[in-house]
């Protein structure tokens, strides 16, 4: 049953703001059985193809599929589907309609239509594939989809699919460090950081006030490090980071998003322009949702555990010492 088997959000466990809309989870029973399954306008993120012959030296396409639920795998025939169809590459989002089953020991797709799809029809779920996400911290990727998808405002929850639309974007939040050595400094700790703070925000008094205000600082959080995707790489700085602050660069990466935002939303783009701005900068405005998120910023940065070393990696090590000990 492999990856799809153990990713029920378990929603009776977590604050109702914060559950997944049934909407979201099309396929939460589907391999309850190992039955084939009908799959509906599912989305996938495409995390691989290749182009190959098939045995009746047809020209076909394998393709790995990916989303927040697991890896399906599938073959294209192209003489059965419109070039527009099949022609999908790497990082694209796609709807599917085709039945599910096990091959193979292996979840695989029989499909019947395939589209590719924009990022104002697509889903949280399909965005940050679990496939891209270090296996420790699945929890935390849940965390983030379902702030995510906890948010009132329709503006907010389109500027975050503008953004991870983008495969870097999202391959980058998912796996970078959330810095060199100071805190989090391990593959994944950006996501794991930012976990933390959205769960801190549950227990904030802004955190419980619906509206806007709540809104915002999902949002922020989410994007707080998202410079550092471009200015980390592995346990260094890269070219760019050693010139720019990530602050400078999250407004790169978030430019034509917020143009997007700002056609409908003004001042909800410049309340999010004004977060990465220098703190001795001019001029100085004490909005509240920042003063809350740098707060948590500073108290996931300062969490027992979180200097330099992967929690999990530190549960290893004290596992390997306490054998060596009782040797």
């Amino acid at each position: 049953m492999g990856k799809f088997k153990d990713i029920l959000l378990d929603p009776v466990s977590l604050n109702p703001m914060l559950r997944l809309p049934e909407a979201l989870r099309p396929a939460a029973v589907l391999l309850e059985s190992e039955s084939p399954k009908q799959l509906q306008q599912m989305q996938f993120r495409v995390m691989g193809r290749m182009d190959k012959m098939n045995r009746r030296n047809e020209p076909c396409s394998k393709l790995e599929l990916g989303n927040l639920m697991g890896t399906v795998h599938s073959v294209v025939v192209h003489s059965r589907f419109l070039a527009s169809q099949r022609d999908v590459n790497h990082g694209d989002v796609i709807s599917v309609v085709g039945e599910l089953k096990i091959a193979a020991g292996r979840h695989v797709v029989v499909i019947e239509n395939i589209q590719p799809i924009d990022a104002h029809q697509t889903r949280p779920t399909a965005l940050l594939p679990r496939e891209w996400v270090p296996e420790s911290f699945i929890p935390q990727l849940r965390t983030v989809i379902r702030s995510w998808v906890s948010l009132e405002s329709d503006a907010l929850k389109q500027f975050l699919m503008d953004v991870f639309y983008d495969p870097a974007n999202a391959l980058g939040f998912l796996n970078v460090q959330a810095s060199l050595t100071h805190h989090h400094a391990y593959q994944g700790g950006l996501l794991d950081h930012t976990a933390d703070m959205l769960e801190q925000l549950l227990h904030h008094p802004f955190g419980k006030v619906e509206g806007i205000g709540r809104d915002l600082c999902v949002t922020l959080i989410i994007l707080h490090d998202i410079g550092k995707t471009v200015t980390l790489v592995g346990k260094s700085r890269s070219e760019r980071g050693h010139y720019q602050p990530h602050e400078m660069a999250a407004l790169e990466i978030l430019a034509e998003p917020l143009s997007q935002l700002e056609r409908t939303h003004p001042m909800l783009t410049n309340l999010i322009r004004g977060f990465f701005k220098p703190r001795s900068w001019y001029p100085s405005k004490p909005i509240k949702a920042y003063q809350v998120v740098s707060y948590l910023d500073r108290q996931s940065a300062r969490s027992p555990g979180e200097l330099s070393f992967c929690p999990h990696e530190i549960s290893a090590q004290k596992t390997n010492s306490n054998s060596e000990n009782n040797q």
